[in-house]
């Protein structure tokens, strides 16, 4: 009689909980989630894109609220990111990323621009010293990039003369002769410049080190500007010209929820076709490369749209599911105990375990030293030492120690991903 009781009430408890996670489900997935992107300045191609998937995702997504945020630089793009300001944000591949964020897309190649003019003398980059240039901001990820590719070329700093303006301050500076040549980092086929172009002769510079800049920093890519991207007649520029490029990468809080990702995401990519009618720039929106790896962890909504290639009953319903799973769990295991008692102390020796492992993943991803990482990893390897010995002296049962291993190996794969980003 009291098994049957047990039985009884169990399977009462299991239908609550399904019914309790089929309303928490369907209610959860009405909710609009605000989604603030930052964007760069208003007027500038980037922006116009932002602008654009904003759009389309509040056509095509009914559970997103989507605003595209202005801003003055990726810089201000991670503070903004950093302080819970905006949930997504455009940032240069080549950006001193921090913790918490997790990769959404590629945008498009933020490309580099040495633009000088036809008169000034310059045909190459070793022929700035003497010259006036129009740099970015001091204390900007451009401004970083310049002094990058002075470096490389072994240009004194002290040559040639740079005057840190803005980009369209830079372009008018030019443009009036007040300076010799700008830098400017600008996705290929930039409107400025080619309104630059259309309104002073100027050339652009080639960029013809590429390989050995990538050596120092794999995030750049090399990229070709092609003969006639900003003007026909004549030409600018009059050739292909070699450069490097850091992609603009569209990168979310790792905290944000993964199906109000997944569905931003959706909107991104299965929209093209509408996105290019808003944007130039949307013909290059490309998924990481999962296949090569990334720099940064993808967002988990995002690859749970990259997975979708055989979709099923299962992945549609993955929520409900995991719910009902999990409580059937719950209650299998508390039932088993009831039958096994002889195993209840192998049982709480690996949920012991178990709980410390994840105790010092949580650690572990929070860590701001490597010392601190070594520390962790000391102490997982003592915890296997540990769990050994138990398994030997029959403290604990294979099923147990295969558990412990799975999360073992989780947290060993946590501390390595994190030595890897303080690393960077």
């Amino acid at each position: 009689m009291p098994k049957r009781i047990v039985a009884i009430a169990g399977l009462l408890l299991a239908l609550t909980a399904c019914v309790g996670g089929y309303y928490f489900y369907a209610t959860r997935i009405d909710a609009v989630t605000e989604l603030r992107i930052g964007a760069g300045p208003k007027g500038t191609d980037l922006f116009e894109l932002i602008e654009a998937i904003a759009r389309v995702a509040e056509t095509k997504a009914r559970t997103l609220h989507v605003t595209a945020v202005e801003t003055a630089s990726a810089d201000e793009n991670l503070e903004l990111l950093e302080q819970g300001r905006v949930e997504l944000a455009a940032v240069p591949s080549d950006a001193l990323t921090m913790p918490g964020v997790s990769l959404l897309a590629s945008l498009y190649p933020d490309a580099y621009h040495l633009i000088a003019a036809t008169g000034s003398g310059i045909l190459h980059v070793e022929d700035l010293p003497g010259k006036r240039v129009a740099i970015p901001p001091v204390g900007t990820g451009e401004n970083r990039a310049f002094w990058y590719i002075v470096g490389q070329y072994s240009i004194p700093p002290e040559s040639f003369a740079t005057r840190p303006l803005k980009a369209d301050d830079a372009i008018k500076a030019l443009r009036a002769g007040a300076v010799d040549a700008v830098f400017l980092l600008r996705p290929p086929g930039d409107r400025r410049i080619r309104w630059l172009a259309d309104a002073k002769s100027v050339r652009i510079i080639p960029i013809d080190q590429a390989s050995a800049l990538l050596m120092r920093r794999p995030s750049l890519s090399a990229e070709t500007l092609f003969k006639g991207s900003y003007a026909g007649k004549p030409a600018v520029p009059d050739l292909d010209v070699p450069t490097v490029a850091a992609q603009r990468l569209l990168l979310a809080r790792a905290d944000l929820p993964a199906d109000a990702v997944r569905a931003l995401t959706s909107a991104l990519f299965d929209n093209k076709r509408e996105l290019n009618t808003l944007s130039r720039l949307a013909a290059y929106v490309r998924q990481p490369d999962l296949g090569n790896g990334t720099l940064l962890p993808v967002h988990p909504g995002a690859l749970a749209y990259y997975d979708r290639n055989q979709p099923s009953f299962l992945q549609k319903n993955s929520d409900l599911i995991g719910i009902t799973i999990s409580l059937l769990a719950v209650l299998g295991s508390a039932l088993l105990w009831l039958k096994n008692r002889l195993f209840a102390s192998r049982k709480n020796t690996a949920d012991v375990y178990n709980l410390d492992l994840i105790a010092l993943a949580k650690e572990a991803r929070a860590a701001k030293t490597k010392k601190t990482l070594a520390g962790c990893r000391d102490r997982l390897d003592g915890m296997l030492a540990r769990m050994v010995e138990d398994l030997d002296q029959d403290r604990i049962d294979g099923e147990g120690f295969n558990f412990f291993a799975f999360t073992w190996e989780a947290v060993r794969k946590t501390i390595e991903d994190r030595e890897r980003l303080l690393g960077r």
